[in-house]
């Protein structure tokens, strides 16, 4: 059967028979952009992500560093705050201390000072009625009365006891060896027993003393 088409309908149907398989192609093409376009945003933001992180990394790292620094520069100040109030402490009890010392110290001078100054004023005053007893003394010596002896006896007891409530004693004298650090020598007895010699006969005066201080030397005769 003999084909009366017209050549031009010919290619024409030719021509529409391939245009939908050409433009399912191109609809493909078309298709294929969307979709590497997509793929390259998602890589520049999966980069710009990774930057990201990165540089907080970076910044999180940095600000651990100055923390660091910052905290080891407050423990050093506060290791020489510390090492200054140490030094500052220990100064202040050496001060403390020497400052103690010279309180005692002053406090044992004040107190040896009064303690003198009160001896030198018992001292004074016994130097002066002492005399009284040598008075006494010579008193009941001189006297016939046995009745004004007692008395005069009680007188002179009495007037001891007061000597030595002031803390003045008497100086043991006879019978002890002759020293001159209490005793004055003012006559001499003969004596044959060699044992007396350089001992204390008899008491002229009384001597007396406050404490190791000789208010008066006693006036002795010795064996000789």
């Amino acid at each position: 059967m003999i084909n009366n088409k017209n050549p031009q309908e010919a290619k024409s149907n030719t021509a529409n028979n391939q245009k939908p398989d050409q433009t399912v192609g191109q609809a493909e093409n078309i298709q294929s952009v969307p979709r590497k376009s997509s793929n390259v945003a998602e890589a520049a933001k999966s980069q710009q992500q990774d930057e990201q992180q990165k540089s907080a990394a970076g910044h999180t790292q940095m600000v651990s560093l100055t923390d660091y620094n910052a905290l080891k520069e407050y423990a050093q100040t506060l290791k020489k705050a510390f090492e200054s109030e140490k030094t500052q402490r220990q100064e202040a009890g050496v001060i403390l201390t020497r400052m103690q010392q010279d309180f005692d110290n002053f406090r044992r001078r004040t107190a040896d000072q009064q303690k003198k100054l009160k001896e030198d004023g018992v001292a004074e005053v016994l130097e002066k009625v002492i005399a009284i007893g040598d008075m006494l003394s010579q008193a009941i010596s001189f006297t016939k009365d046995e009745n004004t002896k007692s008395g005069l006896v009680m007188v002179l007891k009495q007037f001891e006891q007061t000597l030595s409530s002031v803390g003045a004693t008497e100086i043991v004298a006879i019978g002890e060896k002759f020293n001159s650090d209490t005793h004055n020598a003012v006559d001499v007895e003969k004596t044959d027993d060699k044992s007396k010699l350089n001992t204390v006969a008899s008491v002229i005066k009384k001597g007396y003393k406050l404490g190791d201080r000789i208010i008066r030397y006693s006036d002795v005769v010795i064996y000789k």
